[in-house]
């Protein structure tokens, strides 16, 4: 299986923004991404405890964040439309209530 490719990556995710449904379609493709994990893992950096931009765009920015087991990331607000492809180990979400923030939907 070839290792995942960047530049193949952002334009998918360039051509899923011109769509009627960006964020679906980015959804679609990152979950397409991350179910080749081996893939990934052999062609993305594996910058233990960092977190890593891969691509920034006004339009799009790629970050790859990795966390060491038993560590718990900060709260934060992306402040913006947010896709996360989880493509090694497990994340664990807390919600909390205040400035208008809500769990997407299942």
């Amino acid at each position: 299986m070839p290792a995942f490719d960047i530049g193949r990556f952002v334009e998918s995710c360039f051509a899923a923004l011109d769509t009627d449904r960006p964020v679906d379609t980015i959804r679609d493709l990152l979950n397409l991404t991350v179910s080749k994990p081996s893939s990934l893992i052999e062609g993305l950096p594996d910058p233990l405890g960092q977190e890593l931009v891969l691509f920034r765009d006004p339009r799009l920015t790629i970050i790859q964040v990795t966390i060491a087991p038993g560590r718990q990331y900060p709260p934060h607000n992306h402040r913006m439309e947010a896709a996360i492809g989880l493509y090694s180990g497990i994340e664990r979400n807390l919600w909390y209530g205040s400035a208008g923030c809500t769990p997407p939907d299942q």
